[in-house]
């Protein structure tokens, strides 16, 4: 029974980690191609602008984590189906599932950075 409270309690840090490693590391990838910065500064910057603005990230991270949890749960779960048409089609619709939740992922991170740059560039004038 303590074994299962200890692995409970390990997987429970690692998710923490991992979501405040995922809000620091948010805007990364549009730091880096954005401002032309190299690797290292651009994790800098986006692990400052991660703290800065914890709540919002917070927020847009575990909702791009539930659509991705969605994803894997429908792509899973037509495993049962077997070969077929119904097979066919529901492949089909996860692929279109999973086009526009990636596409809402890298589409919201450079929208959300540019509202969060104009409006701290705005408060320092």
């Amino acid at each position: 029974e303590s074994a299962a409270w200890a692995v409970g309690a390990g997987l429970l840090g690692m998710g923490l980690i991992g979501l405040l490693m995922f809000v620091g590391f948010y805007f990364s990838n549009t730091i880096a191609v954005i401002e032309k910065q190299g690797v290292l500064q651009s994790l800098r910057k986006s692990m400052s602008m991660g703290k800065q603005h914890f709540v919002d990230v917070t927020g847009l991270s575990i909702i791009s984590l539930f659509l991705a949890l969605i994803s894997m749960y429908l792509a899973f779960s037509i495993a049962n189906l077997g070969a077929g048409v119904v097979y066919g089609l529901v492949f089909i619709g996860l692929r279109l599932v999973t086009v526009v939740l990636y596409t809402f992922q890298y589409v919201l991170s450079p929208v959300l950075y540019f509202q969060l740059h104009h409006s701290s560039s705005a408060r320092k004038k």
